[in-house]
């Protein structure tokens, strides 16, 4: 069995597709750390629907990338599980 060739260059590198949320997110911390009473309610539920869909596309991007992988095993014929 060989091991994976590596991703095409124009692909981004997992660290340049999570610096945006993860700077969104650094900034909203900030607000939260920084907001007053009434307000650190509505920032707080900001926060966390920014984690939740962060969340959501990330499990929905490796099932994706799975049957993605599963067609492409099919179609060379080999078995899935393989």
């Amino acid at each position: 069995m060989s091991p994976n060739p590596p991703p095409p260059s124009s692909e981004a590198s997992p660290l340049r597709r999570e610096l945006p949320w993860l700077v969104a997110e650094v900034v909203l911390l900030v607000v939260l750390l920084n907001a007053n009473a009434p307000e650190l309610w509505f920032w707080l539920v900001v926060l966390l629907v920014v984690l939740a869909y962060r969340i959501e596309g990330t499990s929905n991007n490796q099932l994706f990338a799975r049957s993605l992988w599963t067609r492409k095993s099919r179609q060379r014929g080999g078995r899935a599980g393989e």
